[in-house]
């Protein structure tokens, strides 16, 4: 199916519902605008948040909408209601006390949860978020500190270095094991103190909330990966080296660890390095495609006589999540497998 793509369309729109505007050109899926700028959009420069600037007097984002909607203002909410959430569930959790249990192991683990991978992911969380309100807050105003600049740069490294590959990572790995056989991670009575909507608000929204954040804030590859490689492997490395020294006064943080050797818990660490990786590369895949840049844009957009073929486009958006669910899949399947022999050789 061929549909002649409108060259009218502007170009200051939301990148990654343009995409999907393409895909379903034949259904008028487009977007609106609170009112027309006057002035043709005129690029300046491109600050390191990946920001694309302009003469727009109010605001970066301010004029970027989806379904008519300020994408200010949808980030704004995403990012209240995800952090109210993240505050409740650390409220609940937190306040259940296992140590009235009569199995020491399960006492130990009001002391072990706060050693999990979970607990530190979401820690960050906790910091990240408001520092994205702060940001959006900052936006809105006619005249923003100098400072948030700065401070864009902080939370896009925290996001693309640590949030995102850790809790994809952490996430899919609890549910495999999770679903396999729970005792790899904790003993199994400590699920019973758990709600089951918990391990899902842990687990499950975690994840949805930092693809989102992926796809509604913009963000552009950086020239080097230097500082960001360099934090995700910092991090990773000092998780690590909390679990082995836990591991060493005869407390391990995870059930697969109370019977693993020294060899067994580097070899984890490497792989857990390579699974940060991948997921730390595949992030920029969707990046590049959902933020690409006003070059590819304009080409995309601006042609009066192109034509687009809805099939194709329909068929590289699917390889695209395609690729990134097998990168995913591959990576933990690999590091529960190494985790399932290790067990099983110390039975």
């Amino acid at each position: 199916m061929v549909a002649t793509y409108n060259h009218t369309i502007p170009y200051y729109y939301y990148p990654g519902w343009e995409k999907i505007q393409l895909i379903l050109f034949r259904l008028k899926k487009h977007f609106s605008v609170e009112k027309k700028m006057k002035n043709e959009l005129k690029v300046l420069r491109t600050d390191s948040s990946g920001y694309v600037l302009g003469q727009l007097t109010s605001g970066r984002v301010k004029f970027l909408k989806i379904c008519g909607c300020s994408l200010l203002v949808v980030r704004q909410w995403f990012y209240s209601l995800s952090f109210l959430h993240l505050v409740i569930t650390a409220l609940v959790t937190l306040s259940i006390d296992v140590t009235v249990d009569e199995d020491a192991s399960v006492r130990a683990y009001h002391r072990i949860r706060w050693k999990l991978i979970t607990c530190w992911f979401n820690l960050v969380a906790l910091a990240y978020l408001p520092l994205c309100l702060y940001c959006d807050w900052c936006e809105k105003q006619e005249k923003e500190p100098p400072h948030v600049t700065k401070l864009r740069v902080v939370r896009d490294v925290i996001m693309t270095a640590i949030l995102l590959p850790t809790t994809t990572f952490a996430d899919i790995t609890f549910w495999v094991t999770f679903l396999y056989d729970p005792s790899i991670i904790a003993p199994p009575r400590v699920f019973e103190y758990l709600p089951y909507w918990s391990q899902h608000s842990l687990h499950t929204v975690s994840m949805v909330t930092v693809i989102m954040d992926v796809l509604l804030t913009p963000r552009k590859r950086p020239e080097t990966m230097n500082l960001h490689l360099g934090v995700m492997v910092g991090f990773g490395t000092a998780y690590t080296l909390m679990v082995y020294v836990s591991f060493l006064q005869g407390e391990p943080v995870y059930g697969f660890l109370s019977t693993a050797s020294t060899t067994t818990f580097f070899s984890v660490y490497f792989i857990f390095l390579i699974a940060l990786t991948i997921s730390f590369y595949a992030q920029w895949l969707v990046i590049d495609y959902v933020w690409g840049s006003k070059k590819t844009r304009i080409k995309q957009i601006i042609n009066q006589n192109k034509k687009f073929n809805v099939t194709k486009k329909s068929i590289f958006t699917i390889i695209i999540t395609v690729i990134y669910l097998v990168l995913a899949t591959y990576e933990f399947s690999t590091a529960y497998r190494y985790i399932c022999i290790s067990t099983s050789s110390y039975e």
